[in-house]
């Protein structure tokens, strides 16, 4: 080889990793898992076998806006929960990992996977650093166990870097994940009054939502819901028609009851969080959506 050309040789791979170096810091929202030819019981029955492989626990699922061509499962493992109750003051959101399935009318189901380290950095933030080994081998252990699928992870949708995530607002004048809501300005008489009145109104179905998971801490006072807001005119439906249906593994909303409390991420934050690839022109076309979330939210916990 002459020199000149080990020259650029050399140039080029000193480029190259240099290029991996920053992509690897480089974190998708989603992933396309896999696409099976099947029914929806055989794909989720495979999915959760997956998943139980590496312990991991099947705690809720549901249709979005009730559509049977549309199914999300919800899914954590105790360690996941233990490190996340550690982080406050709102660490906890983060211990639930969701896959969406997408059947079209070929008879294929797209199985779809939120990234947990997408969700760990813009939700943990600079406490991910204490954690960093557990959550690694957690976020690995999700994708080892999907992989028995037979798929790529081909990703999808946002691409924020660490950094972007962990400080994560869309423009100025929006919400951070510091800007969690308390919904309802007072205060419940106790935990368990709190829990019991969401719980009943979820049951009820009241405003269109329902109940997709419950992780709930009677020693610690804190319970995390799923909430699946199905209407489809203030709820997920508007959402999914005007961000796409190949999303849903961004769903069910959370909420969290602490103490007396009961707080939800602002809707100006979750929607760009995930979607962070779309333009402002788009969410201006669902700038009520946000409040309408709120609202409906807001609603679950009055008698």
């Amino acid at each position: 080889m002459k020199l000149t050309d080990f020259k650029s040789f050399l140039i080029l791979t000193i480029f190259s990793i240099f290029f991996n170096c920053i992509y690897a810091s480089d974190l998708t929202a989603f992933y396309k898992v896999a696409v099976l030819k099947t029914t929806f019981e055989d794909a989720k029955n495979k999915t959760e076998s997956a998943l139980k492989s590496k312990g991991f626990e099947i705690i809720g699922g549901y249709s979005p806006v009730k559509d049977k061509s549309m199914y999300v499962m919800t899914f954590t493992r105790k360690d996941l929960q233990e490190v996340t109750s550690k982080i406050e003051p709102n660490g906890i959101l983060a211990s639930v990992m969701r896959i969406g399935y997408l059947s079209d009318s070929l008879g294929n189901i797209e199985i779809s996977l939120l990234n947990p380290e997408y969700v760990f950095y813009g939700f943990l933030r600079d406490a991910i650093s204490d954690y960093e080994i557990e959550l690694s081998s957690i976020a690995n252990d999700v994708k080892e166990s999907l992989s028995a699928l037979g798929g790529s992870f081909e990703p999808y949708g946002s691409t924020l870097e660490e950094h972007q995530l962990k400080m994560f607002r869309y423009i100025a004048k929006y919400p951070a994940f510091e800007d969690i809501l308390q919904i309802n300005e007072q205060e419940f008489n106790s935990f368990d009054e709190g829990l019991a009145t969401v719980l009943f109104n979820l049951k009820s179905q009241k405003g269109g939502a329902v109940k997709v998971y419950e992780i709930i801490n009677k020693e610690k006072q804190y319970a995390l819901i799923g909430i699946g807001l199905t209407d489809k005119n203030t709820g997920e439906g508007l959402l999914l028609d005007v961000l796409g249906k190949k999303y849903i593994a961004a769903l069910p909303y959370q909420m969290i009851i602490s103490g007396k409390k009961a707080f939800v991420l602002p809707g100006r934050f979750v929607l760009p969080f995930y979607w962070s690839h779309e333009t402002m022109a788009t969410f201006r076309t669902i700038n009520r959506l946000p409040k309408d979330l709120e609202y409906t939210l807001s609603s679950l916990t009055k008698k």
